[in-house]
């Protein structure tokens, strides 16, 4: 019999004796060995060098794995159970005993019919939890590799034991486990927890071994060296302190303190011979980063084959300093490299194939382990990568020291060794773990030759890995080792390394030192151009000259809290001068503007937040502003939109920023000036409009602002006018929703100017704004109603194709209106399409309509330009510098121009017409400029896009109170698209909702932190037709909350539904109790659901162990993403039909967003939660719960939000000038004041919004109510203060307990 055929039965037969109860010894016996067998090994301190073991670890767990995986998918329902008893009553009877015995044993599991009797099911299950015992399984797993596996059956045998007992036992098993897993977050939640538990007074060294173990797990290195120092003191240097070297060398190594390493080393080996094994693989790994090959060479030479610890030797398995040990990973691989590099230096042919091949083989064993199993990839990532490492050694080897180019067989001869590297670090995950060895090897690699390393590129080459470890170490909070990067890489990259420091020296709060040093270097410079005037010596200086506008640029950045402003100007200049072509330059100037901007309007004494209905707080109406100072805000307003605007003409980096804010500059501005121009009736406004209308007719400067008022927003308007002719139109679908929410503006010339650019916009791409202005079209506003019609006969006008598209869109729309209004018959589930509505008009392929899901509306905007890489060398620099300062681009750039400049209209769009697209082609005359940053041939979305074939006739009516109806396009690919129909709600809050957080994902997208952790919001498609109806998409794969929880609970308990039902009717909470009552009733009913089950839906839906890691990591990491959001923008009504779960992926995805602001707040039973986190949810983040990933997550997006608050703050603004907000809220007054302004016209402000808005700033800032108290905090709280605010409301009984019964805080 093959291996395969063996590997394929076996678990057949395991799980066939263990359900025969005939075979479970056996298992056992192969276990026990295997485990006595790796404490063997653990205790003779020798490491694994053959693949056995890891195949023998591998199989067992195969093993395991099949039995878990048979266990869960022939789970028995009780109640299903309940009726097969019922059944089997009414069969005949059995058969006679001998035939039954016989049938017995051809299929005692009930197998050959698909089923299971319930007891081999149970047999499996008791044996799986027998396995579970103990952590024998997990430290197995540890031990060869496998981590996630390791932790999820750490997690199956806490699922049996008390979490505070297994955390505070088998902390340092978990604190091991998570450096593996780099998950620096739980390492966080287990050192919270364990700061929490009394310190051991009878062993104080204890202490000081568990914060050198944080130190080192948390990044903090130099923190770590220091502890490791005051220890060595303390202690003197003998065979039971070896691991506390050990760990302080690996630090130093971490450091990059290579010679440091070296002399400790060998001092102690010169102490103790025997400490060498142990000792010299460091050594040599700090010689061949040194690239000192005398050392390499001696250090090589040493034999290993009889020096080895002796038992007595041995370091107690309990010990503290056993954990320090097991942190660091083995330095064997890190010793064949530098025995690799030892014979390419001698050139030794035969010897360096000897010793890569023993590395190849070391790495082979665990390769071949992980791949016999799903999700092999990430677990043999970290061998992988040193493959790379050993590939990227033999090619240049071979190319370079041994010139036999015929022998690289994978990698072409043509490719240059730099790109090959520049490729491998730009698929490299953003972790020094991986980086640092790749550029330690290449700066070896350079110096590996005695010609090469004089020349000029192999020098520049060594400074810029220099610079990139600098980075890291700087991003890590690694002190020592970049102050030691940025030395080594000084000489070659001065300007460089200065940047770096000053970006350093800022990290660290010394903000004084950063600005001087950058201003040092500035001086040095501006001396350096004077004296290299007559001087041929052009190189040094154009290949600067692009950093020197980077000096200028972050010394500017710097010095705006610390120089005058007119200095701050200057330098900005200085910036835009060395480098126009930058985004950046642009951008950070009109920031400072705006902060200018934002300074005198807080210096306003008698400015109110609570009155202003624009983000410049009516400034022009204020009695506590001199006309001195509006007039410099108004240049200031001038000065910024225009200056956003030049930084757009360059790049969309900063789009989400820019764009959005100069469109709330330019229309509240105008907003702020309409009452001098064009006083408003105060007819059609509220009592603040009215007092503003009246405050700036009444002011003694009303005609000077007026005449100064109305010159600069020409200007301005102008300007925007003017730049909307030198960007494509795609730019503007980013912040597409706040411009129709301005539609209606009151300033004429502004308004004209807005439907312009939405007019040129929609005639550019009407496929994807059709869907974003349906809403307006059936708007109950007469005026946005009419607009929007006037742009779409307007863009019909630029583009005569799109007249048909017009009316077939308005046809479709009007058809789904009153599919979505059908009431329907009570108790019909279904509905004809061709029966109950015979004009609907079903099929669109003569003038096809884009289907609006997701991934077709997002608009692809194009990458930024990378400027400076490791793969950037000074030739590069000087031809492309050369090429920017004469006005001159590469041919491939001037090609792309021309074709841009023959083929884009007014905004960029295509005149080329295309079939494929209809209303997609324009007529413009316009030409773009020459010098600009966009490609014409990018596509901002793709070409072959999905429209709508058809209706699927039959139709699905859910059973909601809605009644929402599920309807099915079939799309021009032949696939099908569902969709809901929802009536009687107003969806627009859920769109706006929704762009929200499509916005807040750009952010955690260019936010580091939460970019390495892949923190998203999970959005759908929301289209509302009017203010009573919408389109939603159907995501597949979606389960909510209530289902998945009840689903184990009645696994649990046959009668848990009928059980439940009573508890909650005696036990649920009424307005009539006391609290005290409600209270004392909500632990009963709370009593009932415990224990918390939600653990299992992982373990069940996920048998791989990745993929449960994964699933369960995204878990906890959407619900900390969902739980802050929410809060922030007053989200309520989270019941658990609300929350749903991917069960492919694990996320959560909210739905139904209409209880916004705190809405919650008023209701009958008031919602007094900030987001759900019952003891459910939090099971199911495992045994840290809310420690850990999810505190840490929540801190880093409240970070995040406070950070971004003002671009965040711009997309709740469609919220002010969009009725959105229900008028029941609002007083009669306003409600009848607004339905003045529709009738009337005019651009409608939504007071009760504003209110909410200014709501939703003040707990961006850190204000809390205590919701047990009522009070509310009178100083802002920390980020972190604030989370765990929220986390002890969010999870507290007293506040749970008062929630509606509906709620279901008990799940």
């Amino acid at each position: 019999m093959s291996h395969s055929i063996g590997s394929f039965l076996l678990p057949y037969i395991i799980l066939h004796l263990i359900g025969e109860n005939l075979g479970q010894d056996v298992l056992d016996k192969e276990i026990k060995a295997f485990i006595s067998y790796t404490n063997q090994y653990d205790a003779n301190e020798i490491n694994p060098s053959s693949d056995v073991l890891h195949q023998i670890g591998q199989i067992i767990f195969t093993l395991i794995d099949f039995l878990l995986l048979f266990s869960s998918l022939n789970t028995i329902d009780p109640n299903e159970q309940a009726k097969e008893l019922n059944q089997r009553k009414r069969q005949p009877p059995p058969p006679p005993p001998q035939q039954q015995q016989k049938q017995s044993n051809q299929d005692p599991l009930n197998i050959q019919d698909g089923t299971w009797n319930n007891l081999g099911i149970i047999r499996i299950r008791d044996y799986i939890r027998l396995l579970h015992t103990d952590l024998s399984l997990a430290r197995i797993a540890f031990k060869y590799d496998h981590y996630t596996r390791a932790y999820r059956h750490f997690e199956m045998y806490s699922s049996t034991e008390q979490q505070q007992i297994n955390i505070s036992h088998n902390s340092e098993f978990l604190l091991k486990l998570f450096h593996r897993l780099n998950d620096q977050d739980s390492a966080y939640g287990i050192i919270g927890i364990r700061n929490m538990i009394p310190k051991q007074l009878d062993n104080p060294r204890t202490d000081i071994y568990e914060e050198i173990l944080s130190y080192e797990l948390t990044g903090q290195i130099d923190e770590a060296i220091v502890a490791y120092e005051n220890v060595l003191e303390m202690n003197e240097l003998n065979q039971t302190n070896i691991h506390l070297y050990l760990g302080y060398l690996n630090n130093l190594l971490t450091q990059q303190q290579f010679q440091h390493t070296i002399d400790q080393s060998t001092g102690i080996i010169v102490q103790y011979p025997t400490w060498i094994n142990m000792l010299n693989p460091l050594r040599i790994e700090a010689a061949w980063k040194l690239s000192k090959w005398n050392l390499l060479e001696k250090f090589c030479s040493y034999q290993n084959d009889n020096l080895y610890l002796n038992h007595n030797e041995q370091i107690n398995e309990n010990s503290k300093m056993n954990i320090l040990h097991d942190l660091h990973v083995s330095k064997q691989f890190e010793e064949y490299v530098g025995k690799i590099l030892c014979q390419a230096k001698k050139q030794n042919r035969d010897e360096f194939y000897s010793e890569l091949r023993l590395a190849l083989n070391s790495l082979m064993g665990p390769i071949s382990a992980a791949s016999m199993e799903v999700g092999s990839y990430q677990r043999g990532y970290d061998y992988l990568a040193k493959l790379h490492l050993l590939k990227d050694l033999e090619y240049y080897v071979l190319k370079n020291i041994f010139h036999d180019e015929n022998s690289i067989m994978i990698i072409d001869n043509d490719d240059n060794i730099d790109d090959i590297w520049s490729q491998r670090h730009a698929l490299l995950p953003p972790n020094s773990k991986y980086i640092e060895p790749s550029l330690a090897l290449r700066r070896t690699l350079l110096l590996l030759d005695d010609i090469n390393h004089t020349k000029q590129h192999a020098v520049l080459e060594i400074g810029e890995c220099w610079l990139h470890s600098a980075r890291i170490a700087r991003a890590q909070n690694n002190s020592l080792a970049a102050i030691g990067s940025l030395m080594k890489a000084n000489q070659s990259h001065p300007i460089e390394v200065a940047i770096e420091r000053a970006q350093w020296m800022w990290d660290k709060g010394e903000k004084d030192r950063a600005i001087m040093s950058l201003k040092q270097k500035k001086i040095e410079l501006l001396d350096s151009r004077t004296n290299n005037d007559g001087n041929h010596n052009e190189n040094r200086l154009q290949v600067s000259t692009d950093l020197k506008a980077q000096v200028w640029l972050l010394l500017a950045r710097y010095s705006e809290q610390n120089s005058p402003h007119e200095a701050v100007f200057e330098m900005y200049k200085q910036a835009q001068e060395a480098a126009p072509h930058w985004e950046e330059t642009h951008f950070y100037l009109a920031q400072f503007y705006d902060t200018l901007l934002s300074s005198c309007i807080e210096s306003d004494p008698t400015s109110s937040n609570s009155t202003s209905t624009t983000t410049t707080n009516n400034f022009l109406s204020s009695n506590g502003l001199s006309l001195e100072n509006k007039l410099r805000m108004m240049e200031y307003i001038r000065l910024a939109v225009n200056t956003y605007c030049r930084s757009l003409k360059y790049g969309c980096e900063f789009i989400y920023q820019s764009l959005t804010r100069l469109l709330t500059m330019w229309l509240d501005f105008a907003s702020d000036l309409a009452p001098f121009i064009k006083p408003i009736p105060t007819t059609t406004t509220s009592r603040k409009q009215q007092s503003l209308t009246v405050a700036a007719i009444n002011l003694p400067d009303a005609a000077q602002i007026k005449q100064y008022g109305q010159a600069k927003l020409t200007e301005i308007t102008r300007e925007v006018s003017s730049w909307t002719t030198r960007i494509p139109p795609y730019l503007f679908l980013a912040a597409f929703p706040y411009m129709v929410s301005r539609i209606c503006h009151s300033e004429d010339m502004t308004s004209k100017a807005l439907n312009s650019i939405i007019t040129q916009v929609f005639a550019a791409f009407p496929q994807q704004t059709l869907w974003m202005m349906i809403n307006l079209y059936g708007s109950s506003n007469s005026m946005r109603r009419d607009r929007c019609i006037a742009i779409w006969n307007e863009a019909s006008n630029i583009e005569p194709g799109l007249h048909n598209f017009v009316v077939e869109a308005t046809i479709l729309i009007k058809q789904l209106d009153t599919l979505c209004m059908h009431t329907g018959t009570y108790g019909q589930n279904k509905i004809s399409l061709s029966a109950q509505f015979k004009s609907f008009k079903r099929s669109y392929t003569t003038c096809p309509i884009l289907i609006p899901i997701q991934s077709q509306m997002q608009v692809c905007l194009p990458p930024p330009p990378v400027r400076f890489s490791l793969s950037t060398t000074s030739a590069h620099v000087q031809q492309q510098h050369q090429q920017i300062m004469n006005g001159d681009l590469p041919s491939e750039t001037s090609v792309k121009l021309t074709a841009m400049a023959n083929k884009q209209g007014p905004l960029g769009r295509t005149t080329a017409k295309r079939t494929a697209q209809v209303g997609s082609t324009t007529t413009g005359t316009n030409k773009i400029p020459q010098k600009t940053y966009y490609d014409a041939r990018h596509q901002p979305f793709p070409d072959a896009v999905v429209t709508i074939q058809s209706f699927q006739d039959t139709i699905e009516v859910l059973s909601s109170l809605q009644r929402p109806k599920k309807i099915v396009i079939i799309g021009s690919d032949g696939q099908s698209y569902p969709f809901l129909c929802k009536s009687q709600d107003d969806l627009r809050v859920d769109s706006r909702c929704l762009d929200f957080c499509h916005l807040f994902n750009k952010c955690l997208k260019k936010n580091s932190e939460t970019r390495r952790r892949q923190l998203n919001i999970r959005t759908y498609a929301v289209y509302p037709i009017n203010e009573r109806c919408g389109l939603i998409e159907w995501l597949p794969n979606l389960c909510t909350f209530r289902s998945l929880v009840t689903k184990f609970y009645r696994q649990r308990s046959s009668n848990f539904s009928e059980v439940s039902n009573r508890e909650i009717k005696v036990y649920g909470n009424s307005k009539d109790k006391t609290k005290e009552t409600r209270y004392n009733d909500f632990l009963k009913l709370l009593a009932f659901h415990q224990p918390a089950v939600f653990h299992q839906y992982f373990f069940a839906a996920y048998p791989d162990p990745n993929r449960w890691y994964i699933s369960r990591m995204n878990f906890v990491r959407s619900t900390a993403v969902m739980s802050m959001i929410g809060y922030i923008m007053g989200l309520g009504d989270r019941h658990c039909e609300n929350i749903l779960i991917d069960t492919c992926t694990g996320e959560t995805v909210h739905v139904d967003f209409n209880c916004l602001f705190n809405k919650g707040l008023t209701f009958e039973i008031p919602e007094k939660v900030p987001f759900r986190l019952t003891h459910n949810i939090v099971d199911g983040m495992g045994t840290l719960g809310v420690e850990g990933v999810f505190r840490k997550t929540c801190e880093i997006i409240l970070h995040l939000i406070r950070d971004e608050r003002e671009l965040l703050v711009s997309v709740l603004k469609t919220f002010i000038y969009d009725p959105l907000v229900e008028w029941k809220s609002a007083t009669r007054e306003e409600v009848a004041n607004m339905k003045k302004q529709q009738i009337e016209g005019g651009e409608v402000v939504n007071m009760k919004a504003q209110t909410h808005v200014r709501n939703i700033l003040e707990r961006v800032r850190g204000y809390c109510t205590d919701e047990l108290t009522g009070k509310r905090v009178v100083l802002p709280l920390s980020v972190e203060g604030q989370v765990d605010h929220l986390i002890q409301q969010a999870t507290s009984n007293e506040l749970l307990c008062q929630m509606f019964i509906g709620w279901a805080a008990y799940l």
